[in-house]
């Protein structure tokens, strides 16, 4: 999805996979995941070195799903080195106001998970709601991973992160779930093999986990990037729920809003400030 294709300085884009193919070969444990760039700088990234085929880090590091902006499950990632550990796009579709995606990648956390489908609305241009909705075999925490190059701003109280890369910055809002640890470091586990890289910079990683077990849970994420300085643009979000749907509301500063329900149907309908319906997506769910 992107705002400017081809011009990388006004460009927001946000890439998400999910394949068919499963972690084999080339393929990594990373069904599920995105990365954002905005103004020719990436705000959430893909991590890792590739020292040599099958090194330490390479294999334990890189190749696995806590290096990737995707979710763990007991603090455990995707299989790897599987063709069955696959995901798929269960949807797309694209108009003048809005682009929605849809991956499901349960199937790649072998028996740990029965759901884990990842809805993503794009609200022209460049603001992107995130439903993941999971369901695990049996009780599980879950973790939200988000790495970046700089280390990642953290306000608890309101649920927000905040990433910088001049002259490009975002802000990640949970509204859901109410309850979240945040924790970050810098370090790989293993660390890059030195002999080949000696230069390489290390990176951060951010979790955000749920404190409990559950058999089910919802992350409900809106991920804001901007040009520094820009940040009176940014929306306010706020959620609501209604007879199993859950509806983000975006407020833009000149009163203009945009709905975004996920229910049975994914839909989205802009309004003006004056009122009038400025565009519409609607989307049948899929089983």
């Amino acid at each position: 999805m992107h705002t400017a294709l081809g011009d990388r300085d006004r460009d927001i884009d946000f890439l998400m996979r999910s394949s068919p193919y499963g972690s084999v070969s080339h393929g990594h444990a990373d069904q599920n995941a995105f990365v954002i760039n905005a103004f020719g700088r990436s705000l959430a990234i893909a991590t890792g070195y590739y020292p040599w085929y099958g090194s330490p880090h390479h294999h334990q590091w890189t190749r696995a799903t806590r290096s990737v902006n995707s979710i763990l499950v007991d603090g455990q990632g995707q299989v790897q080195r599987s063709s069955s550990a696959q995901g798929r796009i269960t949807a797309f579709v694209s108009n003048d106001g809005y682009d929605y995606t849809e991956g499901e990648a349960g199937p790649a956390y072998g028996k740990k998970l029965k759901r884990f489908r990842r809805h993503v609305v794009h609200v022209k241009p460049g603001v992107f709601v995130m439903f993941d909705d999971l369901e695990a075999t049996k009780p599980a925490t879950f973790q939200w991973l988000l790495h970046a190059y700089e280390k990642i701003g953290v306000e608890e109280s309101s649920r927000t992160l905040r990433v910088n890369r001049d002259p490009a910055a975002m802000e990640v809002r949970f509204l859901l779930p109410s309850a979240l640890s945040f924790s970050q470091t810098d370090q790989y586990e293993p660390d890059v093999e030195r002999i080949r890289h000696p230069d390489a910079k290390n990176t951060w990683h951010l979790t955000a986990g749920t404190t409990e077990p559950s058999a089910t849970m919802q992350f409900v994420t809106v991920l804001l990037p901007y040009r520094n300085g820009n940040e009176a643009s940014l929306p306010k979000a706020e959620l609501a729920r209604d007879d199993g749907a859950l509806t983000v509301k975006l407020t833009s500063p000149d009163g203009s809003q945009d709905s975004i329900t996920f229910g049975p149907r994914v839909s989205a309908r802009g309004v003006k400030k004056d009122g009038s319906v400025s565009r519409r997506l609607s989307v049948e769910g899929v089983k």
